[in-house]
């Protein structure tokens, strides 16, 4: 009878200790990074400044209240495309490798339809983000600046930056 009220106890503690470690900072893991992102949109990235979202943003569960619900169009915004190309393009290129189910090579890719009512920015952030399903990048974390950098763009409905002045391949960045 001990042992198992030992067992309910360690279980306890560490389900504790699990929860404390969610506390909102992306510096730590996917297990104590954003909590939420709310409605105001995410953290925020250098990239995103004039890039007219306005107001908006995902929900922490993935929704898309506020985000615009046709495709836009524009480029990449470069600090966004570097973690996109080094993280994503290994297996989501053109035609995909390793079961990915599409490429992720220029802005226009990620404004394609992923499932009905979803784009496929909408799908990155939910498999990007702390509890993704299936979470990305395959077999690996971010870095805490590029899961930032990523997790915010996404989390203000991918914003893209004016066609030519940006990244993507083919094109700026596919070096």
């Amino acid at each position: 009878m001990i042992r198992p009220l030992l067992a309910v106890v360690v279980l306890a503690a560490a389900a504790s200790f699990l929860a404390a470690a969610c506390d909102a900072s992306v510096t730590e893991s996917c297990i104590g990074g954003p909590c939420t992102i709310g409605t105001g949109g995410g953290g925020t990235t250098s990239s995103t400044s004039g890039s007219g979202t306005g107001t908006g943003g995902m929900s922490s569960t993935g929704g898309t209240a506020g985000c615009p619900d046709t495709p836009r169009t524009g480029d990449f915004p470069c600090d966004v495309f570097a973690v996109v190309h080094q993280s994503c393009n290994p297996c989501h290129q053109s035609p995909p490798l390793g079961g990915a189910p599409f490429p992720l090579l220029t802005y226009a890719d990620t404004q394609q339809v992923f499932a009905p009512g979803e784009l496929i920015y909408q799908q990155m952030y939910i498999s990007v983000g702390p509890s993704g399903s299936p979470r990305m990048p395959f077999g690996s974390m971010l870095a805490p600046a590029d899961y930032a950098t990523l997790y915010g763009w996404l989390g203000m409905c991918a914003p893209p930056v004016a066609a030519g002045t940006g990244c993507g391949c083919p094109g700026n960045g596919c070096n």
